[in-house]
């Protein structure tokens, strides 16, 4: 499981699950806020990118099969699944965000 790049505390599964990159994370312990860091995940997102298009296209190509359609979801599911394994965490240099004073509160941040 991830953990905090500043104080090593594990990161719970689903609080990785639904991240992306306009959320932010703040740990309970040290209180950093952390955010996606884009650039180590584009070569995951290029490879998830391209085998989603090779297995759409040969579902089209085989005349959309039940089969392939399955391939296809259960590809879509996996990818989504795991990439909470796969997230490269980093810490915001924005620091603590600012409340704000409608009653949505922090949008866009989840704690630990």
């Amino acid at each position: 499981m991830k953990k905090c790049p500043k104080c090593n505390e594990k990161i719970r599964y689903r609080d990785l699950l639904f991240l992306n990159r306009y959320k932010r994370l703040i740990c309970k312990q040290c209180g950093s806020v952390l955010s996606i860091n884009i650039l180590k995940m584009l070569p995951f997102a290029i490879i998830v990118v391209v085998l989603g298009f090779l297995f759409g296209m040969t579902y089209y190509s085989t005349g959309m099969s039940t089969r392939w359609l399955k391939i296809l979801i259960s590809y879509f599911a996996l990818v989504f699944f795991i990439s909470p394994f796969i997230i490269q965490l980093k810490i915001d240099k924005i620091g603590k965000p600012k409340t704000s004073g409608n009653k949505g509160g922090n949008k866009g941040v989840s704690t630990l």
